[in-house]
C-alpha cells in the first residue's frame, strides 16, 4: 500500500479534523483528529520536519544560519506538493472501515529520510504510516492551514507542552 493523496478537513459538527489518506491501490484510511491530539501533533511535526533535514544542515555551526537553511529545505519540499488537485473521493476499500476511527495518541520516530507516524487508535491498535520529508512537510502545512479555520484558537505557545513546577514544600492530600 503506497500513499497517493492526503487530505485534512475540519468537521464542525464533530469538532474534529478528518485525516484521509488515499493509496495507489484505491484504499482510503479515515482518521478523526481531536483538538488535544492536534495540539500535540503540531509541534511534533514541526520538530520532525527539522530532524529530516539534519543531514543537509548538520555541518553548519551557526544556529541562525542552520535554521534559515532548514527553513529553505522545508519550503522547497512543500513547493513540490500539489495543493490544487481535488482529493479523489472514491475508494474501492476502507481498511479501517468507512467511518473514521478516533486517534487517541501519536508517536513519531525518524528513520534516516522518513518519519513513521504511529497513530494510537481508540480501539487500542496502532496504525503506523511512513512519510518522506516532502509528504510530511505537506501534511504539516495542511494541518496548520486547517487548524487556522477552526475555532480552536491553538497558539504556538499552547502546543509546546507546558509544565507547571510545584514548590517542593507543598503537600498534596
Amino acid at each position: 500500500m503506497q500513499m497517493k493523496q492526503v487530505n485534512i478537513s475540519y468537521a464542525p459538527i464533530e469538532d474534529r479534523l478528518l485525516l484521509r489518506i488515499n493509496t495507489t491501490d484505491e484504499a482510503e484510511l479515515r482518521l478523526w483528529i481531536t483538538r488535544s491530539v492536534a495540539i500535540k501533533m503540531m509541534p511534533d511535526l514541526e520538530h520532525t520536519e527539522k530532524q529530516l533535514f539534519v543531514p543537509a544542515v548538520q555541518h553548519i555551526a551557526n544556529p541562525a544560519v542552520r535554521g534559515t537553511v532548514e527553513q529553505f529545505y522545508a519550503e522547497e519540499a512543500r513547493s513540490k506538493n500539489d495543493y490544487q488537485s481535488q482529493f479523489a473521493g472514491k475508494a474501492s476499500s476502507y481498511p479501517l472501515g468507512e467511518q473514521p476511527i478516533l486517534v487517541s495518541g501519536l508517536a513519531i520516530t525518524v528513520n534516516q529520510n522518513e518519519a513513521a507516524l504511529s497513530f494510537t487508535l481508540v480501539n487500542n491498535t496502532v496504525l503506523t504510516i511512513n512519510f518522506n520529508a516532502q509528504i510530511l512537510t505537506g501534511v504539516n502545512k495542511l494541518l496548520r492551514n486547517v487548524v487556522d479555520t477552526t475555532n480552536w484558537h491553538i497558539t504556538t505557545e499552547m502546543s509546546k507542552h507546558p509544565v507547571i513546577q510545584m514548590p517542593a514544600s507543598d503537600t498534596w492530600h
